[in-house]
């Protein structure tokens, strides 16, 4: 029979290696992780037929050469000013803006019986309007969007 001082010698000899593998372990995936791309905040206005937009939401996607490595952003447009430091900031870079505006008057909508769709922004004001902005590499960045006027398109009932 072993005596105790035995036992613990092959109990931290036993559970030590499994300790150091794990903390081997660690180790190697820290260092490959990366935080990511850096973001910048952006401000700025959204009107659209020369009045500002009730509510909304703009999407920023990396677009051209910047679309492998840039950070995707958002933010919600609240009477006619968008600030990306309350939603997600993109990074620095070209980007794709995809905005989206609406009246914001909430509604309900029958789509089938007993089937309603909410609507809380209201009925769309414009199709989502997209444009290319390059981004600087600094926060601060204010832009001004109008949205051209166009109609918006109504899905029409299939055949």
């Amino acid at each position: 029979m072993k005596s105790c001082d035995e036992r613990e010698a092959t109990a931290v000899s036993k559970y030590g290696h499994m300790v150091g593998i794990g903390i081997g372990c660690s180790l190697v995936m820290l260092s490959g992780c990366t935080r990511g791309p850096d973001r910048f905040d952006v401000t700025g206005q959204v009107t659209f037929r020369g009045q500002s937009v009730s509510v909304g939401r703009i999407t920023f996607v990396p677009a051209g050469n910047e679309a492998m490595r840039g950070a995707p952003g958002f933010a919600a447009i609240r009477d006619g000013h968008f600030d990306t430091s309350t939603g997600r900031s993109p990074g620095a870079g070209r980007y794709r803006f995809m905005v989206d505006g609406f009246d914001g008057v909430p509604f309900r909508q029958e789509i089938s019986r007993g089937t309603f769709d909410e609507n809380p922004l209201g009925k769309p004001l414009f199709e989502t309007y997209s444009l290319e902005v390059d981004l600087p590499e600094r926060s601060g960045h204010s832009l001004t969007i109008e949205v051209p006027d166009a109609p918006v398109q109504r899905p029409r009932a299939g055949r």
